[in-house]
């Protein structure tokens, strides 16, 4: 049993008065012969359009100016639901092929050559490559998105030497090039090769490969994630790179050509890691001192880690000698520390970094408490950085290298400095709404003197908060009024002063500055029997901050005295006097 499908003819053809590729920018007609009469409607894109009506009452078309992009006309009966369309694709004429390049890979033999195609031609475009000399031969691609065309071809017979022609064409028109001639010997391109392992040792390493010949080889290396270095050896299966860093890990790639003069460069191999050995440190340690508070004879001692370049290998341990007049003592830190308390005097002191092959050299620095001078002078050159000057402090004749260092006041292990031979130094680094001191010491034979660097900050708030009170009543007219230190956090700066505020029943107020040194003030002359408002506030050079927590306080008498403090929050205070109990109740 057979079954026959009958296909309908189509309701209309729709055409185009140029064709459906076309320059772009072109004036066309569209019409659409239907093969019935009906009410008829036109769509571009999907949208309908309006248009014209010929004397033949079964064509209708639509003039359509200046086409700049991909259009899809579809007409149809107003009542039918198949259409009849056209798809019109303005485009460009292909350029003159150009940037050809052929290459012949030893592992096939085969030539692949690619060439451009010029501008983009925005409709199918196909490229042919000819090759001629013989009988011709022509392959044929097309052009792929970033308008290159490519093909590959064997080698035929014995043939030395190439020579080609292009050409590229679309519905617009077409371009030729040529002939080109291609000595094969020149276009050969080696294999990749291959890094088969790495062996190094502490300046040098040695790079084994695969088996293929080397002949001409290019090596290129680099500290890993740095810039590449190069260099081009005629070698076997095996290369030596030196002069390299200790206990570094380096990146290796290898390239190889035929020669010089014949051939082209293979890609390169993919990369290969491998790290150095390790060296002892030759470097000495960068070392310095702070004399501790209140003693003649105890000095903190700090020091720079090394760099990795300067290490030459992972570091152990830190050894510690001290020399004295007597003898000489040492101990050993572990590699997290950098600094130490040592006292002794008089005495010198180094610090030598220690790795698997040895330690740096020692080099001792006497401990002696510096003489002192005048202040240094600063000037702030950004948030992040202050400039420094100081007076000339040298002995004639010599050279004078002076040591500034500086830290977060109540931060001595976060101590830096540099070494200097001006009488100037910018310290920069610095975080603004810190303060910072330190000091400019000069390392003179006959002794260091030092100036020091007080309370220095690039850019200050006010106190965050004020301090917290402990006001104790001594007798009846004096209060001793001691207050707790703000976290430095909190200070937002240098502080400067103190200002404790006193407010009677009758609203006066009296205030007292005190020092910021200081953390207790006794205030005499107060009248027995009265009650006030006492707190406390910090000052930086921005001004001052807010009060910290008021108390009220009563001086002695037989009577009770009320008395509220906005800002207590304790729902009842006690202060206790001999003999009495006074409240103040909130």
């Amino acid at each position: 049993m057979y079954v026959f499908c009958i296909l309908a003819d189509p309701v209309c053809t729709a055409r185009s008065n140029i064709g459906k590729e076309v320059l772009v920018g072109s004036d066309l007609t569209v019409s659409c012969f239907f093969n019935k009469i009906c009410p008829k409607i036109i769509f571009r894109d999907g949208e309908q359009i309006k248009h014209e009506q010929s004397p033949d009452l079964n064509v209708v078309s639509v003039n359509v100016k200046n086409l700049t992009k991909l259009s899809i006309f579809t007409c149809k009966c107003k009542k039918d639901p198949e259409p009849c369309g056209i798809d019109i694709a303005p485009g460009y004429p292909p350029d003159i092929p150009q940037n050809l390049t052929c290459i012949r890979k030893t592992e096939s033999g085969n030539v692949t050559c690619t060439w451009k195609v010029g501008r983009d031609t925005k409709i199918l475009t196909t490229c042919q490559l000819w090759v001629l000399g013989g009988p011709p031969h022509f392959y044929r691609s097309v052009m792929n998105s970033s308008r290159f065309c490519f093909a590959t071809f064997p080698i035929i017979g014995s043939m030395s030497q190439l020579t080609l022609r292009l050409n590229i064409s679309n519905g617009l028109g077409s371009n030729v090039s040529g002939p080109h001639n291609f000595i094969l010997s020149n276009i050969v391109k080696p294999s990749r090769p291959n890094i088969s392992h790495v062996e190094c040792f502490s300046r040098r390493c040695h790079l084994r490969t695969d088996n293929h010949s080397m002949n001409l080889v290019e090596v290129k290396y680099r500290v890993k994630h740095q810039i590449w270095e190069s260099l081009e050896t005629y070698a076997g299966r095996s290369l030596n790179i030196s002069s390299l860093r200790p206990y570094t890990t380096y990146e290796f790639q290898i390239r190889r050509k035929i020669n010089h003069t014949v051939g082209l460069w293979s890609d390169w191999s993919r990369a290969k890691e491998a790290e150095t050995k390790e060296e002892a440190p030759d470097k000495p340690l960068d070392v310095w001192y702070i004399q501790e508070p209140k003693s003649e004879t105890c000095f903190r001692i700090f020091w720079k880690k090394l760099s990795k370049s300067e290490a030459k290998g992972k570091i152990q341990r830190y050894n510690i000698s001290v020399q004295t007049q007597k003898k000489m003592n040492s101990t050993t830190v572990a590699s997290n520390i950098t600094s130490h308390i040592i006292c002794c005097h008089p005495c010198s002191v180094s610090v030598s970094a220690i790795n698997l092959k040895g330690q740096s050299p020692a080099k001792f620095i006497e401990l002696r408490s510096p003489g002192l001078v005048l202040r240094i002078v600063s000037r702030i050159l950004s948030n992040k950085s202050i400039a420094l000057f100081w007076p000339m402090i040298a002995i004639a004749g010599n050279r004078t290298e002076y040591v500034v260092h500086w830290y977060p006041v109540g931060a001595k292990e976060k101590i830096q400095w540099i070494r200097v031979v001006d009488t100037t130094a910018n310290i920069t680094d610095l975080q603004p709404e810190k303060c910072y001191q330190g000091a400019v010491t000069a390392l003179r034979s006959s002794g260091p003197v030092m100036a020091s660097i007080e309370d220095i900050s690039t850019w200050q708030s006010v106190p965050e908060q004020g301090p917290g009170l402990q006001p104790n009543l001594k007798e009846s007219e004096s209060l001793e009024v001691k207050w707790s230190k703000i976290p430095q956090s909190k200070i937002r700066g240098c502080l400067r002063k103190y200002s404790i505020y006193l407010e009677d029943d009758s609203k006066d107020i009296k205030h007292y500055n005190v020092e910021n040194t200081k953390k207790q003030y006794t205030i005499s002359g107060l009248s027995p029997g009265q009650c006030y408002k006492l707190w406390v506030t910090a000052w930086t050079d921005a001004g001052e901050g807010p009060r910290g927590i008021c108390l009220p306080v009563c001086t002695p008498t037989d009577c009770m005295c009320l008395f509220v403090c906005q800002y207590i929050t304790d729902p009842q205070l006690y202060l206790t006097i001999p003999n009495r109990r006074l409240f103040c109740f909130i």
